[in-house]
């Protein structure tokens, strides 16, 4: 893994816009979609699919 700085990752990325989106530090939460919606998960969670899952 290599760090870039802004301009380099905006080349890497083929826009500024996408670096700095992928740059981003923005935790996300699905509290507010199960509020609204009812939501809820059925299935493994995604570290849980990746440590147990089959791939191959």
């Amino acid at each position: 893994m290599v760090s870039l700085t802004p301009d380099e990752a905006a080349g890497h990325f083929v826009s500024p816009f996408i670096a700095r989106a992928y740059g981003l530090d923005a935790p996300v939460s699905s509290a507010l979609t199960r509020e609204l919606l009812g939501w809820s998960p059925r299935h493994a969670s995604l570290l849980d699919d990746v440590a147990n899952g089959d791939y191959l």
